[in-house]
């Protein structure tokens, strides 16, 4: 597994200024929602974020962020909801 993910801030019709990466990333939760530190990077300055919690999808060892999602993204197992 990567300690790190960076993903390159930019649009269609925009330059890249900058990388968002998630570092040591820990899966302290079931169902691949994971634990890491954000940093924004830019050619000015680094921004550390604390802990952000990021939903992970891990296909045969191949790591790929699915989304950033809010610091209360809970999830509720079906057999709760029945």
């Amino acid at each position: 597994m990567r300690d790190m993910e960076s993903i390159p801030v930019a649009t269609a019709d925009r330059a890249v200024i900058g990388t968002i990466e998630l570092m040591d990333i820990d899966y302290p939760f079931n169902y691949n929602i994971g634990e890491a530190k954000m940093v924004l990077k830019t050619t000015n300055a680094t921004t550390e974020l604390n802990k952000v919690k990021a939903v992970i999808e891990n296909n045969n060892g191949k790591i790929n962020l699915v989304s950033i999602v809010s610091k209360h993204f809970a999830v509720i197992p079906n057999q709760l909801i029945m």
